[in-house]
């Protein structure tokens, strides 16, 4: 029955933390493409005609 507990509480921690993980990597997927998007933004708004 330890086992059985121990195992459960491992596949808990498992879950939360792949959870944790997916929705990291989606969040910082999304904050690279929002500043990746707006740095090309800012060098076609401020680049001076020569």
């Amino acid at each position: 029955m330890t086992t059985t507990k121990l195992w459960n509480r491992n596949f808990s921690l498992l879950i939360l933390a792949t959870t944790l993980g997916i929705a990291g990597g989606i969040a910082g997927g999304f904050v690279f493409f929002v500043y990746q998007s707006y740095s090309v933004m800012d060098m076609r708004l401020f680049r001076l005609p020569l």
